[in-house]
């Protein structure tokens, strides 16, 4: 068993005295310093722990179970307790008195050794985009630590998670449904690392993953048609952006997998698709429209290449060109911070948009949700319900329709 004590004397200038370690194995006694200090006030005697008054108190008190958590397991390998095993252990806690000092074992998974197993282990089968949000989430937690402190699987509690939420609002700008990501993916990383024996304070499973409904933002079938219409002769760039996005609506794939299309997967009207980020196969039958834009470039062995990011900012230019100009209203969180933003819906275009036009007019149109399910490649219709925006012609069809034919069968 350990325990803390202040050590006892004047406190320093800053009013702060130091956090000293006891502890007792087989009537011997290990004495340390922690290398962690504390006003008196802020204290908690009792509880062995520093009280919310002080601004670091999640930082420490993660430090403070961290040390008494390893003096445990160090104990439990001392097999007799005599005098040459006692003084090996006063050694290793007593070493520039501090826990940061304290030698873990060899094998001992630690916070960042973890991560970078994590990702080698995923690189494995996971697709280039999902790696990439991986790294970016190492990245963020780096910069995190440089003003929350050292972080350990021990420091993962309730108040590191409230630390880390706030960082993401206030330093990085991010809205909860974006923390929310970061969130799922810092505990898909967290249970990995449990299965692997790390040792890891409950508390990260009941971190909060937000999942607010956000507008989805998707085309109508005559702002479809102005993209088809529009003479794009004399700009060759754009004629290849809208060929990619208006395969994407007429086949509701995703754009990395258009990107990847390989014509020996094509067979007849059919596209045999197996889909990177699920690894499934589906099959998508290709309308007339789509198979249009297939022949077109299919003397070059494959459909334009394009990064993502081009892509994007080339779609909103050619959404303007065709005057794709209905009001978009797009209202986020940040926190409780209500974030709202209006403007011409070719500012909201992206290649995503494709996806989720196919969905909204594929179901306007009469598609069974099953059926569509088995196209698009999701599991469930509560994810694919995130891609529908249902038009106000669609809206106020579908109440005519209801209310009209109620009134004619009375």
């Amino acid at each position: 068993m350990g325990k803390f004590n202040l050590r006892k004397g004047r406190p320093r200038k800053d009013g702060k005295v130091n956090v000293m370690f006891s502890g007792h194995v087989g009537g011997h006694r290990v004495f340390a310093g922690t290398g962690l200090s504390v006003k008196p006030a802020d204290w908690d005697e009792d509880r062995q722990q520093v009280r919310r008054s002080d601004p670091n108190y999640a930082h420490i008190n993660a430090k403070l179970s961290e040390l008494l958590a390893r003096f445990d397991r160090e104990v439990l390998t001392i097999k007799t307790v005599d005098l040459p095993s006692i003084e090996r252990l006063r050694r290793s806690f007593s070493r520039k008195g501090s826990i940061e000092a304290t030698i873990p074992a060899p094998d001992e998974i630690t916070f960042w050794s973890g991560y970078d197993a994590f990702l080698k282990a995923k690189a494995i089968d996971r697709g280039e985009r999902t790696i990439a949000k991986y790294k970016t989430l190492k990245k963020i937690l780096r910069q995190f630590e440089g003003g929350f402190g050292k972080l350990s699987f021990a420091v993962l509690t309730h108040e590191f998670y409230d630390a880390f939420k706030k960082f993401l609002i206030k330093k990085r700008n991010l809205t909860n449904n974006t923390i929310g990501k970061y969130m799922s993916t810092l505990k898909t990383y967290l249970s990995w690392a449990e299965d692997r024996g790390a040792t890891i304070p409950k508390d990260y499973r009941k971190f909060k993953v937000d999942e607010e409904d956000v507008e989805v933002v998707a085309l109508t079938w005559d702002e479809v048609k102005l993209l088809e219409d529009i003479d794009l002769s004399q700009n060759p760039r754009l004629d290849r952006v809208r060929d990619l996005f208006l395969f994407e609506c007429y086949t509701g794939a995703r754009f990395g997998d258009i990107q990847k299309l390989h014509f020996d997967d094509i067979r007849g009207s059919e596209w045999y698709l197996r889909m990177g980020k699920t690894k499934s196969e589906i099959r998508i039958h290709l309308v007339p429209q789509a198979v249009v834009i297939l022949d077109k470039y299919r003397r070059d062995g494959g459909m334009p290449k394009i990064s993502s990011q081009r892509m994007n900012d080339y779609i909103k230019e050619l959404g303007k060109l065709a005057e794709i100009v209905e009001p978009v209203r797009q209202v986020s969180y940040q926190g409780a911070k209500r974030i709202e933003e209006r403007g011409p819906k070719w500012q909201y275009l992206s290649s995503h948009v494709g996806r989720s036009t196919f969905v909204t007019i594929s179901l306007e149109r009469g598609m069974r949700p099953e059926v569509l399910m088995s196209i698009t490649g999701h599991r469930n219709f509560k994810t694919m319900k995130r891609y529908i925006a249902l038009t106000e012609q669609a809206r106020s069809e579908a109440m005519v329709g209801v209310w009209t034919k109620k009134e004619d069968d009375e």
